[in-house]
């Protein structure tokens, strides 16, 4: 079906914006939400907009310019939300953005926009996005509810460790294969498990598994 394709056209992908120049556009709850969510991300925000709500300032956006839009504030700029509620303004970002090959999303209006914002889940490194391609983000945000509930109570600290095993892997294990083999290993749903169990039971289990391929101790 067309739905289908619409959804199969989508990328996943998961952006560095740490240090980059980011636009909200909107004054709004909505608007507030995506300036948190940007700055999270590391965005550098800029919020527009001639009204600010109280929601708009608690968010702290790094730059704050309460004026209307206009095309001249996209230069500079790497990505870009329209959250106002005036559909000839959202409509007209969207324009210009496209002109100057800028990536766009226009809040509820799948057609507009160049990317789609997935309900987003963060534990830690671990960060779990569910798209809908558009169709319901509030189904999406049930969706990913849902898969919260299954994920292990240790997957925080299960993945901390293999993010420290795997550095020190690289700086010190020159064997490609072996250290393939090792991450491997570690990645099973046995060291899972156990991180379930504690932070000292993972670390044991970690480093004798280290042992057992002949490496010596990890730092934990």
């Amino acid at each position: 079906s067309a739905g289908q394709a619409a959804g199969q056209r989508l990328l996943p992908v998961m952006l560095k914006l740490a240090g980059r120049r980011c636009l909200v556009i909107g004054g709004g709850k909505v608007a507030a939400r995506k300036v948190q969510d940007l700055k999270q991300s590391g965005g550098q925000v800029v919020l527009v907009s001639p009204e600010v709500s109280a929601e708009c300032r608690e968010s702290k956006p790094d730059e704050l310019v309460e004026r209307p839009y206009d095309a001249a504030l996209l230069e500079g700029v790497h990505l870009i939300i329209a959250a106002t509620d005036e559909a000839a303004v959202n409509a007209r970002v969207a324009a210009d953005c496209r002109a100057r090959g800028l990536w766009c999303n226009v809040v509820d209006v799948p057609d507009l926009c160049d990317f789609i914002v997935p309900a987003v889940l963060r534990r830690g490194r671990l960060t779990l996005a569910v798209s809908t391609g558009g169709a319901s983000p509030r189904a999406a945000a049930k969706l990913r509810d849902k898969l919260a509930v299954s994920l292990e109570p240790g997957v925080e600290a299960w993945l901390d460790v293999l993010a420290l095993v795997r550095a020190q892997l690289l700086s010190q294990v020159d064997d490609a294969g072996l250290r393939r083999k090792v991450l491997l290993r570690l990645a099973g749903e046995d060291v899972l498990a156990v991180a379930g169990r504690g932070q000292s039971e993972l670390e044991q289990l970690v480093g004798r598994l280290l042992q057992e391929h002949g490496l010596g101790e990890v730092e934990l």
